[in-house]
């Protein structure tokens, strides 16, 4: 009588390597999504501040314009801005028209 083998399925080893290995994949794609989230929330946060800073910038400007008396400039006719909005720092410098 000879006897048959069937090989029908998968050894306990295969499933373990492919669970494995499957878990790796998983593993890495949510912290590559949670870094993309991260990412955009950042990204989001300053695109708000620079319309803020923007914001801020103009309405010195308009003061600068229209009422260049208010603002306290130095001997070499400048107003000179050091601020952080967020997190965006501001270097500016307005310049007296006279």
């Amino acid at each position: 009588m000879a006897i048959l083998k069937f090989n029908r399925g998968l050894t306990l080893v295969e499933v373990m390597v492919s669970v494995a290995l499957l878990s790796v994949a998983i593993t890495a794609a949510s912290v590559l999504m949670a870094k993309t989230i991260k990412d955009f929330s950042l990204t989001a946060r300053q695109i708000s501040d620079l319309a803020l800073a923007q914001k801020q910038i103009e309405t010195l400007r308009n003061q600068r314009d229209n009422n260049p008396d208010s603002l306290s400039w130095d001997a070499e006719g400048k107003y000179e801005i050091n601020a952080q909005v967020g997190a965006v720092n501001i270097k500016y410098r307005l310049y007296d028209w006279k």
